[in-house]
């Protein structure tokens, strides 16, 4: 018995009866012949047999097996992932049913009207953890739960649990009780987590590479003043350097940057100088989004910002106003963000062996001479300016507040006296002929 390579139709070699009848018909001429008949496929003609291979039906039907194993396997997890999910949904419900202030708010009863965005996640101790954004609906009107949270066995344990309701333009946190102004163009906070306690940081810290002066050609503004060819350096926030009211242009001749740094205004008090300067650089590649306070490529020393990975977090970039930046890796156990630490260690300047940290609220920097700067969480961040500092102090304990609008641009700058300066968005239109 033999099968058709062409279509794989099973050919039988003729009988004798077959062959006498093939050659009273004149068909054949001989029983050779008769065979050569045989072996040709009666649907497509092929005349090449092969032997039919048990082994292929075989394979093919353990894979068909496996492939079918793999569905019902696939399916089951994606059941079981929805239900925890949906369950998690409406535990979280219940939550905010009770809350007698939301209920006020949007009336009752609650519904979950629309798609649950986000998931459960299950690691291998059997812990699980949720996020989830869930769109409610009542009487009154409707809100956006954003959920987290976490369990073993038992109920679950929320760490976020928030209703934003930009119609009535407020933001409910059931966690702390409290209810505020909300706009509907304002940065909504993502990451809510207490601070964790780190398992371990590590306590070795690498010398620093360089000291943070690079080759440059710089000019003072004046009369007499003429291009030099000499050693810049990065005036890394809190520094002298930092806080100089300047007029200077440079060229960094290790990127082939321009970079002009002007101060407009400056507040001045007993030792303590704070100057507004803007800078423009021509090469701005770090962030995403180029345009800053004083547009394209043009920013000020208050809306420097930290940049990172995420899911695990590993590593931390600090970018300055013109754009170069300050290397923080992390040196904890773990790979989430409520129990890391990260340090700079490449540069030798007033940042060596600076850390970074969550502090409940956002991302304290803290340097080896005590200065400290706050940097507000900044997960969903658009721009640097949403993840710009609100505070820093020096190593003396003055404290500079910078004061934020719901969009976090800045609007006022504080001095430890008082005094101030506040600043107010104007926006430019443009008209072509």
């Amino acid at each position: 018995m033999s099968s058709c390579r062409g279509c794989g139709t099973v050919l039988v070699e003729p009988t004798q009866e077959e062959v006498n009848h093939a050659v009273d018909n004149v068909l054949v001429a001989s029983l050779e012949d008769a065979k050569k008949h045989g072996e040709i496929c009666p649907l497509c003609g092929h005349s090449q047999a092969q032997p039919v291979s048990h082994r292929k039906s075989v394979q093919f039907g353990l894979l068909l097996a496996l492939v079918l194993i793999a569905t019902v396997v696939a399916f089951a997890y994606y059941m079981y992932r929805d239900t925890e999910r949906e369950g998690a949904a409406r535990d979280a419900l219940k939550e905010i049913q009770s809350n007698s202030q939301i209920t006020q708010l949007l009336g009752t009863p609650l519904t979950i009207q629309g798609e649950i965005i986000g998931a459960v996640k299950q690691d291998e101790t059997g812990w699980h953890e949720v996020k989830l954004s869930i769109p409610i609906h009542g009487p009154k009107g409707d809100g956006t739960a954003q959920i987290s949270g976490g369990r073993e066995h038992g109920p679950w344990s929320f760490t976020t649990l928030e209703v934003v309701m930009p119609k009535l333009q407020k933001k409910a946190d059931l966690i702390t009780g409290k209810i505020v102004a909300y706009s509907p163009d304002a940065y909504v906070d993502t990451h809510t987590e207490a601070v964790g306690t780190p398992e371990s940081v590590s306590a070795d810290v690498p010398a620093p590479q360089w000291d943070g002066d690079f080759p440059c050609v710089y000019a003072v503004a004046g009369a007499a003043s003429a291009p030099q060819i000499g050693s810049c350096v990065t005036p890394v926030p809190m520094s002298k350097a930092s806080r100089t009211p300047v007029d200077r242009f440079e060229t960094d001749l290790r990127r082939g940057k321009f970079i002009l740094r002007q101060t407009d205004l400056s507040i001045s008090e007993a030792g303590f100088e704070i100057p507004l300067t803007r800078t423009y650089s021509s090469d701005d590649w770090l962030p995403n989004n180029k345009s800053h306070a004083f547009g394209l490529n043009a920013n000020h020393q208050y809306d420097i910002a930290p940049l990172g990975t995420r899911n695990p977090y590993t590593e931390q970039f600090l970018v300055l106003e013109d754009g170069d930046f300050l290397y923080f890796p992390r040196v904890s156990k773990g790979t989430g963000y409520s129990d890391a630490v990260y340090r700079q260690s490449e540069v030798g300047n007033s940042f060596y062996k600076a850390t970074q940290r969550w502090d409940g609220n956002g991302w304290l920097t803290e340097l080896q001479d005590g200065s400290t700067i706050h940097f507000p969480e900044s997960y969903s961040a658009k721009n640097l300016a949403q993840g710009a500092p609100t505070e820093m102090t020096d190593s003396a304990g003055n404290k500079i507040e910078l004061k934020r609008d719901a969009k976090r641009n800045l609007q006022q700058l504080r001095a430890p006296d008082g005094a101030s300066v506040k600043l107010r968005a104007i926006h430019l239109g443009r008209s072509f002929a």
